[in-house]
């Protein structure tokens, strides 16, 4: 080269050219304007040129400029989940030697933090007047939909809840209250006593049944996370509705039966490789029955409703393991 440049030295200039080239067809993709996915030699292709770029020596060493622009592909970008979970792959070595020898923040957090600060800020206040509009309690709603919405507060509390709380179930509450106040008052002026009992009979219902089925804060992600002072309020609430306990009994009962399964799941996996975790399973079983009967006395006190449903939920479990493929070994040994 006459410049008597070093040709295999790469140059910010040119490592952006191949990263926007990748961006903007991975956006293509995610807009389904773009076919086919990336093949195998594009994807090796942009890994490599991001670990090229990152072995450089000083002073072609290019790592802090390649994060710096990381951060900037995610600005008012609405795919950003599967932009980062796409990302991560093509900057893996970035990610996992320079952040962490510069105690960095992670790629993802850069990514979560880009559309936080261009995207979320500014609109999760419409979201939320949107979301609250659109759940009035006459009206069908596609919950999948609402999911999606919902987990725009949830990720953006990266790894809490505190966003979701804080900019929307707080108002959410707030509405919820205002919106049967409202009912009440009506309701007691037009019906009869009768009538008023029955609507108020069956709004209660619906709640109960929609907080069962809280994606973020519903008895199944109370069982996961272990919140066992928020079980024991959940039974009170409902022990005083008549049959009130009845379908949290059975969200109990499905959310210990898929712990089983899991667990089964994982030993057949096991037996299949001839690993020596399935030897353990029975003892998992035990413990796991263990762990339940606590939430059992603690949290349902003693109720025979969550006693049947833990004996059922492991009535099925232990079916399951008697009819598994590859036969599990029952050593019941830590």
């Amino acid at each position: 080269m006459s410049s008597g440049q070093n040709p295999k030295i790469m140059t910010m200039e040119k490592g952006s050219d191949l990263i926007d080239a990748a961006v903007t067809k991975l956006k293509k993709i995610l807009e389904a304007t773009h076919k086919p996915d990336f093949v195998p030699g594009e994807y090796i292709g942009n890994y490599t040129m991001v670990y090229n770029i990152c072995i450089q020596k000083t002073p072609h060493d290019l790592s802090q400029q390649l994060y710096e622009k990381y951060g900037g592909i995610f600005e008012d970008y609405a795919t950003h989940t599967i932009m980062v979970r796409w990302l991560s792959h093509f900057f893996f070595y970035l990610d996992h030697y320079f952040t962490a020898r510069r105690s960095l923040p992670s790629l993802t957090e850069v990514g979560m933090t880009c559309f936080r600060d261009h995207v979320y800020l500014k609109v999760h206040c419409n979201v939320k007047q949107v979301v609250i509009a659109v759940s009035e309690r006459d009206q069908q709603i596609d919950r999948a939909l609402l999911k999606n919405v919902l987990d725009l507060f949830v990720q953006n509390g990266m790894g809490s809840l505190e966003r979701y709380e804080e900019d929307f179930e707080m108002f959410f509450l707030q509405e919820t209250a205002f919106y049967y106040s409202r009912k009440a008052s009506r309701w007691i002026q037009e019906d009869s006593c009768p009538e008023y009992m029955i609507k108020s009979e069956e709004s209660v219902k619906k709640e109960n049944e929609r907080l069962l089925e809280k994606e973020n804060s519903g008895c199944s992600a109370l069982l996961r996370d272990g919140k066992m002072d928020d079980l024991s309020r959940m039974y009170r609430l409902y022990h005083a509705i008549p049959n009130g306990l009845e379908p949290v009994a059975e969200a109990f009962r499905l959310h210990v039966t898929a712990e089983g399964n899991a667990l089964i799941k994982q030993a057949e996996d096991a037996a299949t490789s001839g690993s020596v975790e399935e030897q353990v399973l029975v003892r998992k079983i035990i413990d796991l029955h263990d762990k339940y009967m606590i939430y059992v006395t603690d949290c349902f006190q003693n109720h025979t409703l969550f006693h049947k449903a833990l004996t059922d939920s492991f009535s099925k479990t232990l079916s399951s393991l008697l009819s598994c493929k590859p036969p599990v070994s029952f050593v019941a040994t830590r």
